[in-house]
């Protein structure tokens, strides 16, 4: 509650009037350069999320594929602790990680590309 003499202060709504940082808004589809140049972009970003990904899953799915041929290893202990969670702290972690900051690289870089297409066409 409020103290007497005391008013409570005023709620002010406030709305974002620069967008987020990184967005692309798609320019009007009128031009078919455009188009070519928005076709372009969604595909250099579906490459890059297919190597992200096959660079992820693949290790991980060797992972298991290393437990049924060599079943003896997962259990072997490494400084006290099993191998298999040396192999999860020292590789898959890191390589998701890896992975992950050169998706998001590559996709800023990618954008970047398209803004700059995108600005030329509009010069005279």
């Amino acid at each position: 509650m409020t103290e007497p003499g005391r008013r409570r202060p005023t709620r002010v709504r406030v709305t974002r009037t620069v967008p987020l940082r990184g967005r692309v808004s798609s320019p009007a589809r009128s031009d078919d350069v455009v188009s070519v140049y928005d076709r372009s972009l969604r595909r250099a970003q579906l490459r890059w999320s297919l190597a992200s990904v096959l660079v992820v899953v693949v290790p991980l799915l060797l992972l298991p594929a290393l437990g049924v041929l060599a079943p003896g290893t997962a259990a072997l202990p490494v400084l006290g602790v099993p191998l298999a969670w040396w192999t999860l702290a020292g590789a898959v972690y890191p390589v998701i990680w890896l992975a992950a900051r050169r998706h998001v690289g590559g996709a800023e870089r990618t954008e970047a590309d398209y803004r700059e297409l995108l600005d030329e066409q509009d010069r005279p």
